[in-house]
Parts: structure tokens; C-alpha cells; sequence
């Protein structure tokens, strides 16, 4: 599209500042072969003057128009700048950017533009956020108040056909609300991610949360993985970018996580569940029960069967509580109303360990003494070699909003998905744990008490007096072995 700005001068013109400013609107229209709809621009130009160097400037903003007639802006402009008088030439400036709402992704040079990516997001039930492993002793327990290690790497890659190109690409940072098909919610100050490899993204906990963890109720059986915690955010968004050309879809990239504003949370929502509730060894609450029925979640778009809450038991292979639980090496015991004990072997892909120094004593005192309290930082390591290719991969069904249920987000996420609405969740290593972070976790260790019956404690308490710190390398937490 060529036009022309022609400025009247007077004859006597000498000034050694800008002179004037002319202004001049009018459209552009482009049909986009890929996603469809159109592009346009409207064009402002700015003349000006300055020491004999004449300067054209012409500002083109942009709008993009979907097959369903839904207009997206874009705020940024690129510009086409001629020169001439005592200085001559042509410069065009570019944009590169995500409409207002986050939805198509613009390339423009001056005055061409192209919409190059399709964003959206997909609803999953849940992600594992982490695990947290019960120390000994109901006096006892493990805060993480001042780790920013808490979390998970995950690699969705696996979900998409391998005939097209999977990246990531993320802002590192801020998890913000989504809902409606947009931005709709404040960014959460107890979650942050990042990407640590070219395939996943880790989730981690800021130093805001405490994800403080009790020991089980009873001190002279210490150890017991039933009370362990598994921490689910349960109201996530996975936000997908589809990039393409004339030939249609070519790549999918995976931009992070957002949280969905459907949920009256209003944040990540972070929940707590023990794995007594998940491998049939404690009842579930009925209260825990409704909260994992997602009921705010029962408006999107499902596949036949599916609905919003999380399935189980966690006994049934397949469901989602029993993917849950596999989490926990420590809590799929045999189902019973007794304790989860500690098995004699300790995985060395998925635990680092026994940490330096980071041992510790469980004692009971004498009659008529009280148990000792201890206190202790524990400190991380870098991950140990084995656990490098460490994953813990499962299926998860999600769902999509009725703003994506028609056009090109939904067309490009069909054509590329592996399994129609299901992703395949692969957790990894974490990348971030290294020996001398700052990060780290505090422990508070009582013993079991004695009830003085004559000159012995009734009952006696004997082993295992001592426990080795072990770090679990997918979680980023810190799980508690007997040492005799």
C-alpha cells in the first residue's frame, strides 16, 4: 500500500527545530491464510523537519479479526521512516508481541504483518506440586519457610506428536489468573516458575508459604508415611502457543502455567493431602472429598465421562488419586488401619543421601526426665548422578473453556495433541537444587516421652534412635531414614 504526504512550505523556510507535525489515517487489510480472519492497521504520519532532514514517520497499529469476528489489539506499533533533504533513506521498525489478550501472536515489519502463533490454555485437574515427608515424633516437625525448592520440573513434550516442532517458552516469574479465555487475575506471590531445560518448566514455592509438615500422632511408632503430604494445586491452567505459516500448524510451544479465576481462590490454589486418605489406610473426610470434586469446574468442556473431579480410589490403578499417590514411594503400603513404615532400601536415583552431617537423634529420656527438643538446618545438595533421567510420568485428562470450544486454538491443539484431551505429565529432576543454595529447610526433632513405671519408662521406647536426612530429588524436600 503506497501513499503520499505532501507539506506546503513557505519560501523563506529556515529553522533549526521541528517545524510541524501532519497527521493522516487510513486502513490495511490483510487475509491470513493461517489461523484465517484478517489483519489490519490503521496508520498515523508524522512529519517533520530538523537542520534540512526531512523525516516521514508512519506508525501502523494493528487489529486482528478472528473467523468468528472477535477483534484483538495489539498495544506496541511498527513504523516506516523516510528521510530526505539532507539526509535520505528508508527504515522500517519492527513488532513482535501477544495481542492484549494474550490469544494471536503478531510479526509486522513496517507495513506488513503476519499473525505467526495461536494462544490459549487447557484446564488439567491438578499438578503435583510437591511432597512433603512426615519426620518422627508428634512434636516434631519440618518447615520449609525459607526454601525456594519446594516444587516440580515438568516435561509435557510426550503429549504432542512428534511431527511437530515442541519448545518451551516462558516469561520466568509471575503464575498469573486466567479465565474466560484472558488475563482476569493478579499474579500469585506463593508460586513462581521458570524453565530450566528447553522442554519443562518448574513450579516452586516462594518464601512466602511455610508447607509446614507434622510428624505422625504416635511417638513410640515414629515413622509412619501415612502422614505424609502431597501438595496439588488444584485449579491450574497449561497455556499452549500453536506457531504456523501458509501450510498451517508447524509447532507447539508450552508458555507455563496460569491459575484459573473460574476457582473462587482467586490464587494457586494449594491443598494438602495425606496419604493415609490416598492408599485406604485413613478415610478421606468428607469435606476433603468436595474440594477435590472441583464443583467451580463443572462449566467446562469435558469428554464423555470425564468431569471435574479428581477420580479414585487411590487403590485403582488408573484413577487419578492412585497416580497421586505414586508420588510417595514411601506411602503405597498395603492397606490397612496400622502404619506406613519406612521400607530398608533407599532409591538412589530418588534420593541424595544421607546428607553430611544432616543426621539426628530420636531418644527417649529417663523416668522423671523430658524428651530433648532438637533444632536443625537441613542444607541441600546438588542431585546425585543416578538421579540425572529421573521421571515420573502419568495421563491426566483436561479440559477447555467454551471461549476455545471453535477455532483456530481448538483446530490446532486437535491436530497436534497425541491422546485427544489428555496430557502425558513427565516429572523430572530438578534442575535447581545445587550444593550452597541459600535455600533450605528447618527441623524440629522431639523424642518420644517416658511414663515413669517405677525405674523404667512403660512403654520402653528403643529403636530406631537415629535418622539419616535424605533429599528427594523430584520435590525438593527432605524424607527421614532410620539409621539402625
Amino acid at each position: 500500500m503506497k501513499f503520499a504526504v505532501t507539506q506546503m512550505l513557505p519560501t523563506n523556510f529556515s529553522v533549526s527545530a521541528l517545524l510541524c507535525v501532519v497527521l493522516i489515517c487510513s486502513s490495511f487489510l490483510q487475509a491470513q491464510s493461517w489461523p484465517g480472519g484478517t489483519l489490519s492497521s490503521t496508520h498515523s504520519t508524522q512529519f517533520s523537519s530538523l537542520g534540512g532532514c526531512n523525516t516521514n514517520t508512519t506508525s501502523y497499529v494493528w487489529t486482528y479479526t478472528d473467523t468468528s469476528g472477535g477483534a484483538h489489539q495489539f498495544s506496541g506499533t511498527s513504523q516506516v521512516i523516510v528521510k530526505s533533504g539532507n539526509c535520505k533513506g528508508i527504515t522500517n521498525t519492527g513488532l513482535t508481541e501477544w495481542s492484549t489478550d494474550s490469544l494471536f501472536y503478531i510479526q509486522a515489519t513496517g507495513s506488513s504483518g503476519q499473525i505467526t502463533s495461536v494462544g490459549g490454555y487447557v484446564n488439567p485437574k491438578y499438578v503435583i506440586l510437591g511432597v512433603t515427608y512426615a519426620p518422627p515424633g508428634p512434636q516434631s516437625f519440618v518447615d520449609y519457610s525459607n526454601s525456594t525448592l519446594v516444587g516440580n520440573e515438568t516435561d509435557i513434550s510426550n503429549s504432542f506428536s512428534s511431527a511437530y516442532t515442541r519448545t518451551v517458552s516462558i516469561t520466568s516469574g509471575a503464575i498469573t489468573g486466567f479465565g474466560g479465555g484472558t488475563v482476569s487475575g493478579t499474579s500469585s506471590t506463593g508460586y513462581t516458575q521458570e524453565s530450566d531445560t528447553s522442554s519443562s518448566v518448574t513450579v516452586t514455592k516462594t518464601t512466602t508459604r511455610s508447607d509446614h509438615t507434622l510428624g505422625p500422632s504416635d511417638p513410640y511408632a515414629p515413622v509412619n508415611h501415612d502422614d505424609d503430604i502431597i501438595w496439588l494445586w488444584l485449579n491450574p491452567i497449561s497455556r499452549l502457543a500453536f506457531t504456523g505459516n501458509v501450510n498451517g500448524v508447524t509447532g507447539v510451544q508450552w508458555l507455563g502455567y496460569g491459575y484459573s479465576t473460574l476457582d473462587p481462590t482467586l490464587d494457586v490454589d494449594a491443598y494438602p493431602v495425606y496419604v493415609g486418605w490416598l492408599n485406604g489406610d485413613i478415610p478421606m473426610p468428607s469435606g476433603v472429598q468436595q474440594t477435590l470434586a472441583r464443583a467451580w469446574a463443572a462449566g467446562e468442556s469435558w469428554p464423555s465421562g470425564q468431569g471435574p473431579g479428581l477420580t479414585g480410589p487411590g487403590t485403582t490403578a488408573g484413577t487419578d488419586l492412585y497416580n497421586i499417590l505414586q508420588a510417595d514411594p514411601y506411602g503405597m503400603c498395603t492397606p490397612q488401619p496400622s502404619t506406613c513404615p519406612t521400607p530398608a532400601t533407599v532409591d538412589p536415583a530418588r534420593f541424595t543421601g544421607p546428607l553430611s552431617g544432616e543426621d539426628f537423634i530420636y531418644q527417649q529420656p529417663p523416668p522423671g526426665a523430658q524428651p530433648q527438643t532438637q533444632t536443625y538446618t537441613l542444607n541441600y545438595a546438588t542431585t546425585s548422578v543416578q538421579s540425572q533421567g529421573l521421571q515420573h510420568t502419568f495421563q491426566q485428562t483436561f479440559a477447555i473453556e467454551s471461549v476455545f470450544k471453535a477455532g483456530a486454538f481448538i483446530g490446532a491443539l486437535t491436530a497436534t495433541i497425541t491422546t485427544q484431551f489428555q496430557f502425558t505429565w513427565k516429572h523430572e529432576t530438578e534442575h535447581k537444587i545445587t550444593t550452597g543454595t541459600t535455600s533450605n529447610g528447618q527441623l524440629s526433632i522431639t523424642g518420644p516421652p517416658c511414663n515413669p513405671s517405677g525405674l523404667v519408662c512403660n512403654p520402653v521406647y528403643s529403636t530406631p534412635s537415629q535418622f539419616d536426612v535424605y533429599e528427594d530429588n523430584l520435590y525438593g524436600t527432605f524424607v527421614f531414614i532410620p539409621a539402625n
